[in-house]
């Protein structure tokens, strides 16, 4: 990649703690990540690529990467990037595509009503004969299974199978490969546990985007990063902050 987005907000509020060093190995890092494409190697390695020589330069990259990053299969990964590096390559094989056909195909416009292709059981038109309900443990709705299974089948709870079985599938179904897919869910666990995330991949699922690492991005931001609010959060967080500094003052008392 020879660009990547900066928000400098974002960027300056996660980073408001680090020093003059770390805040240079953090930017460094950065840079190096999104050029090559892929999650970083081992701390020694890491140190060469960002021309860290001296011993607070080496222990400035080491502190950045353990805060920031996620050490997955010996390499240190970042969920932002990954994101950000998916999207980048998306965008590039569509352009790949597109020029491949002669440019950008025209919009089309809906006409007439939609073909129905799907037919269902005439019995019951919301189960077929050879299909029973199962709760899906991410959207809690019923999804089919073969009948004949006996009894009520096993609710998944357990986190693990529940992240990185049908969370790595929502991903990967979308086009992101897995090994940045769990790359991406093992940053976001880390940063914000397992009930935060499987509470969202479940929103997710139900929201049902197109992109569902975006979206999953924009709703568990990396550590220190304050999600946005939309304008009724905005306006009511906006009252809370008045109605605070009022009752520090002493409220109508001070008047």
């Amino acid at each position: 990649m020879n660009f990547y987005p900066h928000h400098i907000g974002d960027y300056m509020t996660a980073t408001v703690h680090l020093s003059w060093l770390e805040d240079c190995a953090y930017r460094r890092l950065l840079d190096v990540y999104y050029s090559r494409e892929e999650s970083l190697p081992d701390v020694a390695q890491a140190c060469r690529l960002v021309r860290a020589a001296s011993k607070d330069e080496r222990k400035a990259v080491e502190t950045v990467l353990n805060e920031f990053f996620t050490l997955t299969d010996g390499h240190w990964a970042h969920p932002r990037c990954d994101a950000e590096i998916i999207k980048a390559q998306q965008a590039a094989e569509r352009a790949k595509q597109n020029g491949s056909r002669g440019g950008r195909p025209p919009k089309q416009q809906p006409t007439g009503n939609p073909e129905i292709t799907q037919p269902v059981s005439v019995g019951n038109p919301e189960i077929s004969n050879s299909q029973a309900p199962i709760t899906n443990p991410i959207t809690n709705t019923n999804s089919s299974v073969p009948n004949g299974t006996g009894g009520k089948p096993p609710l998944v709870t357990d986190p693990d199978e529940i992240i990185f079985g049908y969370g790595l599938a929502l991903l990967t179904n979308a086009g992101t490969a897995e090994k940045q897919a769990r790359s991406f869910l093992g940053g976001l666990r880390k940063h914000h546990g397992d009930t935060a995330l499987i509470d969202k991949l479940r929103e997710c699922a139900k929201a049902r985007p197109l992109q569902p690492l975006e979206w999953l991005a924009a709703a568990l931001p990396p550590a220190g990063v304050a999600p946005k609010l939309n304008k009724q959060e905005a306006l009511e967080a906006s009252n809370a902050a008045v109605a605070k500094r009022f009752l520090e003052k002493g409220g109508y008392a001070a008047q």
